[in-house]
């Protein structure tokens, strides 16, 4: 009976585990097709010509939580468009 129960307790150990495992990769997975998602989404907004492209959701709620955060966007920006542009 204590072995029954031995193998009980480690056949649902593996299976919690196991479980867990399978629940990190498929967060991992979506992770990685969103990421995907704004890299061709960004790399098709360079290809028409807008080199500074929006702000994402995480960006912006960042952006309220730092005040400073505007006036740093805005000087890469300007820093950005100067290296851009061609010289005078």
């Amino acid at each position: 009976m204590i072995t029954l129960q031995a193998f009980n307790g480690s056949a649902a150990l593996t299976a919690l585990l196991l479980s867990a495992v399978v629940s990190e990769r498929n967060q991992a997975q979506r992770e990685i097709a969103r990421a995907c998602g704004q890299l061709a989404t960004m790399a098709a907004r360079i290809a028409v010509g807008d080199r500074l492209p929006a702000l994402s959701d995480a960006e912006r709620e960042n952006e309220a939580d730092a005040p400073h955060a505007r006036q740093t966007r805005q000087h890469t920006r300007r820093q950005t468009r100067q290296r851009s542009s061609p010289h005078r």
